[in-house]
C-alpha cells in the first residue's frame, strides 16, 4: 500500500493578485450571522423565460415543456 505524501504543496498567492473588494461586490454577496442565512444577496438573476430558453436547448426537456403547455391549453378551454 502507498503512504500518502505529506502536504500539497500550497501555490504561495500574492497579495497584489487579489480582487478588490467593492460595494457592489458587497451588495450582490449574502450576509449570514452565524451559519444562519440573514439577506439574499443580488446574485446573478434569471427569469423565467431565461430559464426557458436555456433548458429548452436539451430535447428531453424540449419534449416536457411541450406536453406541459399542451396540458395548460387544454384546461385552459375547459
Amino acid at each position: 500500500m502507498r503512504k500518502k505524501s505529506g502536504r500539497s504543496g500550497r501555490a504561495s498567492h500574492d497579495p497584489d493578485d487579489t480582487p478588490e473588494i467593492t460595494q457592489e461586490w458587497i451588495d450582490g454577496a449574502n450576509l449570514y450571522h452565524g451559519r444562519k442565512l440573514i439577506r439574499r444577496g443580488a446574485g446573478a438573476s434569471s427569469s423565467a423565460t431565461e430559464i426557458r430558453e436555456r433548458l429548452a436547448r436539451r430535447p428531453a426537456v424540449t419534449t416536457r415543456i411541450a406536453a406541459a403547455e399542451a396540458l395548460r391549453r387544454e384546461r385552459k378551454r375547459r
